[in-house]
């Protein structure tokens, strides 16, 4: 009887306050999905940046990168333009151009690197932000919480 009771007035309170368990539920399963969100855009871009640093060319043309001196003086032309002109780095890597256009873009994909056309000409830059980024998320993976 006592239980009878107890569960009645759980169904009262219930229903008395559907509307508001019905709008918690809601907020609920969105905070839950964008939170998967979160985590399945975390993981598939770190996936995206280890894949596109798989390669020890593209790992040494972000080298390459963090310092501008590591390539000849920009044209008169693309003084005023920041990163590396793409024929520049083909020339330093000895590879073929349709080679270096897919390395960069490689990285570009995976957001470690911009891009910025002039002309007929490609200039590339480290995307530093994009760097950290990585570098926090990867760290938050395998680093044990203390």
């Amino acid at each position: 009887n006592k239980r009878q009771d107890y569960l009645d007035q759980w169904w009262r309170l219930l229903q008395k306050n559907r509307q508001f368990l019905l709008k918690f539920t809601l907020w609920l399963i969105l905070i839950l999905l964008f939170n998967l969100y979160i985590y399945i855009f975390r993981y598939m871009n770190t996936k995206n940046v280890i894949s596109a640093l798989n390669n020890p060319v593209r790992r040494q043309i972000m080298l390459w990168l963090k310092d501008r001196s590591n390539f000849p003086a920009p044209l008169p032309e693309h003084k005023e333009v920041e990163g590396v002109c793409l024929g520049y780095i083909k020339d330093k890597t000895g590879l073929s151009q349709s080679t270096i256009s897919l390395y960069m873009d490689k990285l570009k994909q995976a957001g470690l690197v911009e891009s910025e056309r002039h002309g007929q000409w490609t200039f590339y830059r480290r995307n530093e932000q994009g760097v950290e980024d990585f570098y926090t998320a990867f760290a938050a993976e395998l680093l044990v919480s203390k």
